[in-house]
């Protein structure tokens, strides 16, 4: 049985998409995917898109929404979707004016717990997503561990590449915050410190995937930020390389 749901960010083929998002779906699911992670709805509504899914036999895994929007539009956005079947919202940045300072860094963290809250209590997870900058040094501590220490329905979309980049473990990031991860981006770093395409880079592969199964993850979300490769290709050969992983990690 396999022990996640295999999905892809949007973003990375987000070419396609604004073009024809009915069309990257089903290209999608012929290469195998099942499910799939929105940064928008490129101009379509929500039962529209509902009905692509559907067509194509994809799921939903979840979706990126702003800062601005979570805190000023959240039942918008429940409503949005929740008609995709939509079990997870995530805050995949935040503007450099709102995270200035320790001060900042609070303030932030009671917005995001205030929309956890509200998101948990219409039935959705509610997570934010990391990059590198929350690991930079504010006072003695940082942004990601002010995050993590002063909120508790808040959920966290560790990215793993960002992570590092960040300067931290991966595996170690994992296993802090068990429980509170309901999903994982996994993109690969090369050696000059650019992201690529899972599992061309230098990435101990099996060792992520091990401890997101032992922490209780249950989707792993392939994305690129700049594709090395025409970008569906990338989004193909990501999921052939993850899928030759997993039967080691079953295995191992």
């Amino acid at each position: 049985m396999m022990p996640f749901d295999l999905s892809l960010q949007l973003y990375t083929v987000r070419s396609h998409t604004q073009r024809d998002l009915e069309g990257t779906l089903r290209q999608l699911a012929a290469f195998g995917y099942e499910f799939v992670e929105f940064a928008g709805l490129c101009g379509h509504t929500p039962e529209a898109v509902a009905e692509m899914l559907h067509k194509n036999g994809i799921r939903a895994s979840g979706a990126h929404v702003s800062y601005e929007e979570a805190k000023g539009a959240l039942e918008t956005l429940c409503a949005q979707y929740g008609a995709l079947g939509v079990p997870e919202l995530t805050v995949p940045y935040l503007p450099e004016e709102v995270r200035r300072g320790r001060g900042d860094w609070h303030r932030v963290a009671e917005a995001l717990e205030n929309c956890a809250a509200q998101a948990g209590g219409r039935g959705f997870a509610f997570s934010y997503h990391n990059h590198a900058f929350e690991f930079d040094p504010v006072d003695e501590t940082c942004g990601f561990d002010i995050l993590t220490a002063n909120t508790s329905a808040l959920q966290f979309q560790v990215d793993v590449f960002w992570v590092v980049k960040g300067g931290r473990d991966p595996v170690e990031c994992l296993r802090s915050l068990q429980g509170r991860v309901r999903s994982v981006h996994l993109k690969d770093l090369r050696q000059d410190g650019e992201d690529v395409e899972w599992g061309l880079g230098t990435l101990d592969h099996l060792e992520v995937l091990a401890c997101c199964r032992q922490t209780g993850v249950g989707t792993l979300v392939l994305e690129l930020d700049t594709p090395k490769m025409e970008p569906l290709e990338s989004a193909r050969v990501c999921l052939e390389n993850l899928r030759e992983m997993l039967p080691r990690l079953m295995t191992g």
